[in-house]
């Protein structure tokens, strides 16, 4: 259900039900499903935060070797039983670059420090603590100075007046 329509819902459904206390997003992001009864109420709005970064950091290291593999290759040869040499990239010679680095940023990182990888920051605050998986951290003007460095990048930048493009 696109966003609009999930906002849309959830003001009738809340509308409906003037009792309710609290109101539980699944994703991090609530700004989508924000509409102005609930921003005036005294209803308590939580979010998903911090429940998803190991699974997230999972499919993003699945992506990034499916790249490296050129795995949809290996599967179109394989479906053609064809045999075929091919060039094939390691991660632990890549640079991945994280624009963002709350907690799927970290999970991603710690997978890809295990890999071997290169992995640069960018951070909303350069000076704010990192940790021993990133290489180097930029801060939230340097985005031009990062991108060129990385052979994959990873977004998961929360959506503020900051990041929206």
């Amino acid at each position: 259900m696109p966003t609009q329509g999930l906002a849309k819902l959830l003001r009738e459904v809340s509308l409906m039900c003037p009792n309710v206390r609290w109101v539980h997003a699944r994703s991090a992001g609530v700004d989508q499903v924000l509409f102005p009864e609930l921003q005036r109420s005294d209803v308590v709005l939580t979010n998903g935060s911090g429940v998803s970064g190991t699974a997230l950091a999972e499919f993003v290291i699945a992506a990034m070797l499916s790249f490296a593999k050129d795995i949809r290759r290996m599967v179109r040869n394989q479906m053609s039983a064809k045999w075929e040499r091919f060039t094939v990239s390691m991660l632990s010679d890549a640079t991945v670059g994280i624009l963002g680095y709350g907690d799927i940023g970290r999970s991603v990182a710690a997978r890809a420090h295990a890999l071997g990888m290169n992995v640069l920051t960018l951070k909303r605050n350069k000076a704010s603590e990192c940790d021993c998986y990133v290489q180097e951290v930029f801060g939230a003007g340097q985005l031009m100075e990062v991108l060129p460095s990385c052979d994959y990048i990873v977004l998961t930048m929360p959506l503020t007046h900051e990041t929206h493009a």
